[in-house]
């Protein structure tokens, strides 16, 4: 997230993946993430 509160998409891409590979959702990664 950077100073305007705005998630930084491609950072969080290529985290999500890495975590979940074929995942490019962030929204549904953030909600498997939530819900485990």
């Amino acid at each position: 997230v950077d100073s305007n509160g705005v998630l930084n998409k491609d950072g969080i891409l290529r985290k999500v993946h890495r975590l979940f590979p074929g995942e490019t959702s962030v929204p549904a990664v953030i909600e498997k993430c939530s819900t485990t």
